[in-house]
């Protein structure tokens, strides 16, 4: 019995992987970046490193909500292109006609869950995206990189076992309001080293190494004494102007920090409720003034993070071009 209790306890420990420090000479661009680096990629002057936005789209997509979406996408980039979202698709009631039509105008195109709930475990995380990627895949969209957990409810290791099974790159799910300040604001790490340091708002922990796989996550906010996961969560936020601020806000603590990208998380309900997405309208309007603001996927954006580019070089950066 005691050889069995010994054996049993040898087996567990096996099997719980032991969190690595980050290792600075092994975790290197463009397939590593640890948790805990602060600096930005490259080693770059915050003056000299354009600052990312990307807005983000959740849900089914709808006809509906087209004509909404739509006057978002006139905006463009300091290169003359047009701004670049990504769409996180929930299956149920998706016209995949306008899916489609999206992802030819260069948008990108990510995937949610089939049917609006969170799998519940590791294999559902594998079943959810295989089907979702075939899904894409039979209206010619087979190159999906990007996982956002329904109701930002982050799988932790199961999620991240779903993702690398089905070949994705990244996950977009987890809420944080510990680094949420200009200089705790993170930038797009991987799971190489310093797993489990991490604790999102809503969801589980990573506790265990995914080599080359990406987090890129979603600081919450604090509007006039209110917390908030998302824009939408914050039920103050009642007038155009208020719409505007929350943004404007929280795109200040990041341009003038240290220009880690900033993610808009934009839910159907706040695109339906005309000031809300009037506030958008305009903040989008206000950052495209700048010419070191840029506005591209949350693929463009790790693209850049795997390979840094200065700003005057910017314009020949190959995966920002029209």
């Amino acid at each position: 019995m005691y050889l069995r209790y010994i054996f049993a306890a040898c087996l567990t420990a096996c099997l719980v992987q032991t969190r690595m420090p980050c290792n600075d000479s092994a975790c290197v661009l463009p397939a590593c970046r640890c948790f805990s680096d602060r600096s930005i990629p490259g080693y770059i002057s915050p003056f000299l490193t354009p600052q990312i936005v990307t807005i983000t789209l959740e849900k089914s997509l709808t006809s509906d909500l087209k004509p909404l979406y739509d006057s978002l996408l006139n905006f463009r980039n300091p290169n003359n292109c047009s701004i670049r979202v990504s769409f996180y698709i929930d299956d149920t009631g998706t016209d995949y006609n306008i899916v489609s039509n999206y992802a030819s105008q260069g948008h990108e195109i990510g995937i949610q869950s089939r049917n609006g709930t969170s799998p519940r475990n590791s294999t559902d995380w594998i079943d959810m995206i295989k089907y979702m990627k075939k899904r894409l895949n039979t209206i010619g969209i087979p190159h999906v990189t990007g996982v956002r957990a329904p109701l930002l409810s982050f799988g932790g290791t199961d999620e991240y076992i779903g993702i690398q099974s089905n070949d994705m790159i990244y996950d977009s799910s987890c809420v944080t309001s510990e680094f949420v300040t200009p200089g705790t604001l993170k930038w797009p790490f991987t799971y190489d080293y310093d797993y489990g340091l991490l604790k999102c708002n809503i969801g589980e922990r990573v506790d265990k190494a995914f080599p080359g796989l990406w987090q890129v996550m979603l600081p919450s906010y604090r509007y006039q004494g209110t917390d908030c996961d998302v824009p939408d969560g914050c039920m103050n936020v009642k007038t155009e102007t208020q719409a505007f601020d929350i943004l404007n806000e929280a795109f200040l603590d990041h341009y003038l920090g240290d220009r880690a990208p900033y993610t808009v998380v934009i839910s159907p309900a706040w695109m339906t409720t005309d000031y809300k997405r009037a506030g958008l309208l305009q903040f989008l309007t206000n950052i495209t003034k700048h010419t070191d603001v840029w506005l591209v996927s949350q693929e463009q954006a790790l693209r850049w993070v795997q390979h840094p580019t200065t700003l005057d070089n910017i314009m020949k950066f190959e995966p920002w071009k029209c």
